[in-house]
């Protein structure tokens, strides 16, 4: 599939998206945690939106490289701890 920038402009939105529903998210249990309620299922929405922003920001950097972009500043940089800035895991062989 041949890809355009309206495309990486798509999915780089909906990073963005992404990344402020995991930050949402990780208030909620910390608020949730200050007033002694469960946090069980925030935590596995939690768990679930960085397994999918792991595969938002593959597919994102996939349509870059194919745009011959080697690298796009709102693409979050992984590191070392296994999780990115914006906390997601680190895929296997990634």
């Amino acid at each position: 599939m041949a890809y355009t920038d309206a495309d990486l402009d798509l999915v780089s939105r909906h990073v963005a998206d992404g990344a402020r529903c995991v930050a949402q998210l990780e208030h909620s249990i910390a608020h949730a945690k200050t007033v002694g309620l469960p946090t069980d299922l925030v935590e596995s929405a939690l768990a679930r939106m960085r397994v999918t922003m792991a595969l938002m920001t593959d597919h994102q950097r996939s349509i870059a490289a194919s745009l011959g972009l080697s690298k796009t500043p709102d693409i979050p940089e992984r590191d070392p701890s296994g999780v990115n800035r914006a906390g997601i895991p680190k895929r296997a062989g990634s």
